[in-house]
């Protein structure tokens, strides 16, 4: 469900609109930009991402719940997970946005986006990439 600034929306809509990675001296970095939309009769509550790290050994390990407290006015925000540059624990991240709002009821109700999967790097680079496609 792509979101695009200026919608208008029906239904409440949340998704990751870019993957990106970054390095310095000391870490790696990857980070996602994450975008919602909500009818006018719904309030948002709690929006944030949860990261899913995979191991180097492929399986996937505990997932983590990141609750994000900066927002932009157009209802964007990024979610950034970082290692120390020497960590060989894990190899790669998947992450799903997500998004709790009142519903015009008064409902809590959660909405979450589609599943994205980003190796970690040691280049600087944005792009996005699906998880349909790098279940080999």
């Amino acid at each position: 469900l792509k979101v695009n600034k200026g919608d208008s929306t029906k239904e409440p809509k949340i998704n990751t609109v870019g993957v990106f990675t970054s390095y310095d001296e000391n870490y790696k970095y990857v980070g996602f930009n994450c975008k919602f939309s909500l009818p006018a009769d719904c309030t948002p509550v709690e929006w944030g991402i949860t990261f899913i790290p995979i191991l180097s050994t492929g399986k996937p390990d505990l997932s983590q719940v990141f609750p994000v407290s900066a927002l932009s006015a157009e209802n964007e925000y990024t979610a950034t997970l970082s290692l120390t540059k020497t960590n060989k624990k894990y190899s790669a991240v998947r992450a799903k946005a997500y998004l709790k709002y009142r519903d015009k009821g008064g409902n809590i109700q959660v909405k979450e986006g589609d599943e994205h999967i980003q190796a970690f790097a040691t280049e600087n680079k944005f792009g996005i990439t699906d998880i349909n496609q790098n279940q080999n």
